[in-house]
Order: C-alpha cells, then structure tokens, then sequence
C-alpha cells in the first residue's frame, strides 16, 4: 500500500517508515456502514484496527441496557483487543 493515499492516518507519525510499510503492506482496508457494530466485548480480540476516517463510539452496555460511553474514536485511533 502506498503511504501517501493514507495521509489522513495520523497514527503513522507514531512509527518509522520501515515499520509504517510493514504494517500497510498487511492491511485490509474496509468500509463499514453507520451505526455498525465492529465488535463486541465477548468476541476474542484478532485484529489491530486503525480508523482512516469518521468517527466511532467505543462504549460498554450495562446489565439494564444503557450505554456507557468510554471513548470517541477518530481518524488516527488505533482499536482492538488485540493490543
């Protein structure tokens, strides 16, 4: 993947170019519809996730069904329990 066609990932600042190819060069890129749930707390962390673009809530449901926000993800963010 060419670097340059993801300048608005900020998180490749965070690393050096060798490692920033690297890591391209395996990623998938994947567009997910609003409002799509991109994974759930019970699911076995796999993947490292970077957001290129949009925003995304990262929250916890109680027992009786309320939402808890924990963190506003945006482009840059790096996500998953894989971390």
């Amino acid at each position: 993947m060419n670097l340059q066609s993801h300048d608005e990932v900020t998180f490749q600042a965070r690393l050096d170019q060798q490692t920033a190819e690297a890591v391209l060069a395996r990623a998938q890129k994947r567009e997910v519809q609003a409002g799509r749930i991109l994974q759930t707390a019970d699911e076995p962390g796999t993947h490292l996730c970077v957001a290129r673009k949009g925003r995304s809530r990262y929250f916890k449901t109680t027992e009786s069904g309320d939402e808890i926000m924990l963190r506003i993800l945006a482009a840059g963010d790096v996500f998953g329990s894989a971390l």
